[in-house]
């Protein structure tokens, strides 16, 4: 999952409709990501991992209906 961290939006957005992965699959390395490295550089203001797979959820099954 690490790899998904250095993908651009493009990328990562082929590879959901590919369904080569899923949306929570890309959150979860987004999320990963921030929580190795924001405690050092302070980029995040908010974080809302919750709405954030809420929202992944809701393409997953938008992507799984056509």
């Amino acid at each position: 999952m690490t790899e998904l961290a250095y993908l651009s939006a493009s990328q990562l957005a082929a590879r959901i409709r590919a369904r080569e992965i899923s949306s929570r699959e890309a959150v979860d390395a987004a999320l990963a990501r921030i929580t190795t490295h924001d405690a050092r550089v302070h980029a995040v203001v908010a974080l809302d991992p919750e709405h954030a797979h809420a929202r992944a959820a809701e393409a997953d099954a938008a992507l799984a209906h056509g």
